[in-house]
């Protein structure tokens, strides 16, 4: 129907998408198609056809488009399967089965995320690059789609992005013309997860069927699970001070059953390993007291917190 026509593509009709424009389908109706009509089933005759199909499911799926499921999609991730490096993300790719060009992509947004928040460290210690490279790697680990598995890279481009000379509005157009601009699929996933992070809890209305999110929504819970897997499985939760930026238990909830719609149920076991580390926790001595993302000054004789420079904006 016209009216519905340039509607957001629902979480729980994912499925039916799928069914509807696999390549199995599309072929068993190229094939009724051709002897009905007495068409030659060439690439000449349905090449167009096979091409629009094989993209088409790629721009709806949260997962890479035409791949059978994998059993390691149902076991949580392992914390010797994290990628801290841009050398250990390409591996994890290429050993992935993603194309050239999509693996091309991913090392150039590399560079774009080390840019965007050099000099930066997370409260653990670690350099910030390290955490968007492991909360890209456990995209990676599940086949999304390239374009969310680069936005999980960057993440933090809007929030944590360097101060611009010209004020905050210039540090946000800034962002967004390095992310591909305001139509670009990984701009508007950065900038979702951005605004997830800005809203208030009072505004965050309780779903209770998540089959009524959008897949893009659903996209943008899946980079902030991601986030949460690469803090437990880098020991950043171990060895920074007392946090409040954790998912809250219904927001694990609401990620477990998005996961379970995709076909990823391993991933929303992922966090529970270091929720239940049975391991002693570290010496208060060795923690490093920071609960939030730093910088030193420009003296290295003393930290301040990473600013937040991009003017949030609507999507």
């Amino acid at each position: 129907m016209n009216y519905i026509a340039f509607a957001d593509f629902l979480l729980g009709d994912l499925s039916i998408f799928r069914l509807r424009w696999s390549r199995e389908a599309g072929e068993q109706c190229i094939l009724h198609f051709a002897k009905k009509w007495g068409i030659c089933n060439d690439q000449r005759s349905f090449g167009v056809l096979r091409t629009f199909l094989s993209k088409h499911v790629g721009r709806i799926d949260p997962l890479r488009a035409n791949i059978p499921p994998r059993p390691d999609w149902n076991t949580a991730m392992r914390k010797e399967e994290l990628q801290q490096t841009r050398s250990g993300l390409l591996d994890m790719a290429m050993e992935r089965g993603y194309q050239p060009d999509e693996i091309a992509l991913l090392g150039n947004a590399y560079f774009i995320a080390q840019a965007l928040v050099t000099g930066g460290y997370r409260p653990c210690g670690r350099p910030f690059i390290n955490h968007l490279s492991g909360t890209a790697s456990v995209l990676l680990r599940y086949d999304f789609r390239i374009e969310v598995v680069v936005a999980g890279l960057l993440h933090a481009a809007y929030s944590h992005c360097p101060a611009h000379p010209e004020g905050k509005q210039a540090a946000s157009d800034d962002v967004c013309n390095k992310l591909g601009g305001e139509r670009n699929m990984v701009e508007r996933l950065v900038r979702g997860y951005t605004l997830r992070g800005i809203r208030s809890s009072k505004h965050q209305a309780v779903v209770m069927d998540v089959g009524r999110f959008t897949i893009f929504d659903a996209e943008v819970e899946m980079i902030a699970l991601a986030n949460e897997i690469d803090m437990y499985l880098s020991g950043e939760t171990r060895y920074s001070a007392h946090r409040n930026d954790e998912m809250t238990p219904a927001q694990l909830d609401i990620a477990d059953k998005i996961c379970g719609i995709i076909g990823v149920s391993g991933m929303s076991h992922s966090p529970l390993q270091g929720r239940n580390d049975d391991r002693l926790p570290p010496p208060l001595n060795l923690l490093t007291k920071q609960h939030m993302s730093y910088l030193f000054n420009a003296e290295h004789s003393a930290i301040m917190p990473m600013p937040g420079n991009a003017k949030y904006v609507s999507l």
